[in-house]
């Protein structure tokens, strides 16, 4: 009633919501509406069940709403979770295990034995797992994951099958299965799994991760990049693990300039800014951005983390780009690519360099002739 306009409300609706179609403010929030309709449950125990609990979702739900409404870019603010860990994302993929950890509960009755078993191996951990002097959640959780990691499919269902008998209403099971079913390739399973932890914990931002990373891998675009849109507006943690997806959609529909506009988002701090500056480098050769994109990448080239022979790959290619664009456009006197004056002779000379440079770094004996050749070629005449 203090959102949107309500009727029927003791009639027709008196034990359910109306269709997100119907009501403005679920069908732009969903993350709204999966709260309203998790406090509204007509069984108790599946409603919030205590006020914190609803105080929690209610703030985060509020802050993808807020960040959904500004639009814009990244978020500058992050916000720890009680529930999770932040995702840690050091390259432009994400895999199902680089998704965000859950937080151990500090009120488990075995938390202090579990710490002990940090520094076994993964096997003889197990063994000590199923042998614990209490089946607790955390004990079952790190059942779970122990088997996760090692290719057990079965036990992990076992584990958590275990857990929901203890609590039919302890999302963290169908966390560790939604992750399980990325593991397998089972996107259908794991989109379940993720969107009922949606509907359990609407605040939280690592089940809308979760379910770009699925709806991505499953081709599912759209919803992908709305679920990445969100979790990058709504908290500095994830904007890397996000932007990288943003990235990997844009370019996949040819859209590079927007996979650019998403790298740029990615913070210096972050441990994947390198990657993240490469591949904008990357991009905007590919996607032929004239002089100007090709003196920056030249200029940030040599500065890119990256290896030796990728480096110089790369200047080979930034150069032989732009040698073809001032050779068909010649470009005003004085104009410099990369601190390069943009005449045809002085890029020939940088090119002559640069396939030396790479084929020094060939160990393939054909390849390092062929561009020993092409050094040759592309060298400017002279009469010395």
């Amino acid at each position: 009633m203090l959102t949107t306009e309500f009727r029927g409300y003791q009639t027709r609706y008196a034990t359910s919501l109306p269709p997100l179609s119907t009501m403005p403010a679920f069908e732009q929030h969903e993350s709204f509406y999966r709260l309203v309709a998790k406090a509204c449950a007509l069984d108790p125990a599946d409603r919030f069940q205590t006020i914190e609990e609803l105080r929690i979702q209610l703030y985060g739900v509020l802050r993808q709403v807020v960040a959904d409404r500004r639009g814009g870019g990244a978020a500058s603010q992050t916000i720890p979770s009680s529930l999770f860990e932040a995702p840690v994302v050091t390259g432009d993929s994400l895999g199902w295990w680089e998704l965000p950890a859950l937080r151990v509960d500090e009120h488990d009755p075995m938390l202090g034995w579990l710490q002990a078993l940090r520094e076994l191996e993964p096997q003889r951990r197990d063994k000590e797992l199923a042998s614990a002097p209490e089946q607790s959640a955390e004990v079952l959780l790190e059942r779970a994951r122990t088997a996760l990691y090692a290719g057990r499919h079965a036990d992990v269902s076992t584990s958590t099958d275990a857990l929901l008998t203890q609590d039919p209403w302890d999302w963290r099971a169908l966390w560790v299965l939604g992750i399980d079913a990325l593991a397998r390739d089972d996107t259908a399973r794991a989109q379940a799994a993720f969107t009922t932890v949606h509907e359990q914990i609407p605040g939280e931002l690592a089940p809308r991760l979760a379910l770009g990373l699925t709806y991505e891998l499953a081709g599912a675009a759209d919803k992908a990049e709305a679920d990445y849109l969100t979790c990058l507006r709504t908290d500095s943690a994830y904007t890397t693990a996000a932007a990288f997806g943003l990235a990997r959609l844009r370019s996949s529909r040819g859209d590079g300039r927007g996979a650019i506009t998403a790298l740029d988002l990615v913070a210096p701090a972050s441990a994947a800014f390198g990657r993240a500056r490469w591949l904008r480098a990357e991009l905007s050769v590919h996607q032929g951005g004239g002089l100007p994109a090709y003196d920056q990448a030249l200029r940030d080239g040599d500065r890119l983390d990256a290896a030796p022979i990728q480096r110089a790959s790369f200047r080979v290619r930034v150069l032989e780009q732009a040698l073809a664009e001032v050779a068909a456009n010649p470009p005003p006197r004085g104009t410099t690519i990369g601190g390069l004056a943009a005449t045809p002779r002085r890029l020939r000379v940088a090119m002559e360099d640069a396939y030396r440079g790479l084929a020094a770094l060939t160990t393939e004996p054909g390849e390092r002739a062929a561009l020993v050749d092409k050094a040759n070629e592309v060298r400017p005449w002279s009469l010395t």
